[in-house]
């Protein structure tokens, strides 16, 4: 009985190690063949070409009217981090005409004044402070390229940092107070820009145009593309593979339950040697059979359009 629970508990464990190793095999096999450009399309990518001259505080509401010296260093910095991060930057304060402004007419403004400021697949970021008194004020950051990548995961965080500097809405914003919050912004960008990792599996699905384009990255270049992202490939490969996998081991372990897999017999022994002559062996064709199949024809997918109002796959907001 020992002998027979031992060997019981051995192929147990040998179908565990079985199970292990095709999962380990699958993962590896799927990870190689996603970063395996499938039907490449044109990388799309603007980049950043250096110039800074519209990297400023756009002060529309004229909190900064009397404060020229801290106007001038603000978009100084701007410009700074900008040069460092090889991005587009701006911040734009809005003014009262925009208090009636929903959060996706918020979006969809920040959205096009980056886009009319630095162009589209560019590398940036801008910055809407909402002082029109909106209540309850709705920040937001728009992002694009590589400042997707870096900085979308990280907005909520980022606004709880610039607006620990910024009243409640309906209050009264003082210059002070935006000037910091501008201060906190720059050093949020830099924080996490310091700490960014390229990963070939990292990458930004943007649905928001028409057509939607993959946003991610080989080594330090950025790519913008119609055709899917590594990291895109990357998981549907996993579920595919992982899903005819367990639908293999689940039809293994019940037949294994039903059949138990003996070693087969040898027909041999139940052959008399000696009574049984063979004389004539034949091998007759009994029936024959055709099998057709109809075969469908396809005239293809196409491409749907892009996200509603607002700009989901490009940055975020907060209320205040």
């Amino acid at each position: 009985m020992s002998n027979a629970n031992n060997k019981k508990q051995g192929n147990v464990f040998l179908d565990i190690l079985v199970v292990i190793g095709v999962a380990a095999l699958v993962f590896i096999l799927c990870a190689a063949i996603a970063k395996i450009d499938i039907n490449p399309t044109e990388n799309l990518a603007e980049g950043f070409d250096g110039d800074t001259s519209a990297c400023r505080v756009y002060d529309e509401y004229g909190i900064f009217e009397n404060e020229k010296g801290t106007l001038k260093a603000l978009n100084e910095t701007l410009k700074e981090c900008s040069e460092e991060f090889d991005m587009y930057l701006a911040v734009y304060i809005a003014p009262p005409s925009n208090r009636n402004f929903s959060d996706p007419q918020t979006e969809n403004f920040t959205a096009g004044l980056y886009l009319d400021t630095f162009g589209q697949y560019t590398d940036g970021a801008i910055y809407y402070m909402d002082i029109s008194g909106k209540s309850p004020a709705y920040d937001f950051i728009y992002t694009e390229g590589k400042a997707m990548l870096v900085y979308n995961d990280e907005i909520e965080d980022m606004f709880k940092v610039i607006n620990s500097n910024m009243p409640a809405s309906g209050q009264t914003v003082y210059p002070s107070q935006a000037e910091n919050a501008i201060y906190a912004f720059c050093s949020q960008l830099r924080s996490y820009n310091k700490d960014f990792k390229p990963s070939a599996f990292s990458y930004e699905h943007d649905k928001d145009y028409e057509p939607d384009v993959y946003v991610y990255m080989k080594g330090d270049e950025v790519y913008i593309t119609e055709s899917k992202a590594p990291g895109a490939r990357f998981l549907q490969l996993i579920i595919a593979s992982f899903a005819g996998t367990l639908i293999a081991f689940l039809f293994y372990f019940i037949t294994r339950h039903r059949y138990k897999f003996k070693s087969s017999v040898n027909p041999n022994i139940y052959v008399s040697k000696n009574r049984t002559v063979f004389n004539v062996r034949s091998d007759d064709l009994i029936r024959t059979y055709v099998t057709k199949h109809k075969v469908q024809s396809s005239s293809g997918g196409h491409r749907g359009g892009g996200g509603g109002g607002g700009f989901s796959s490009h940055g975020g907001g907060a209320h205040r």
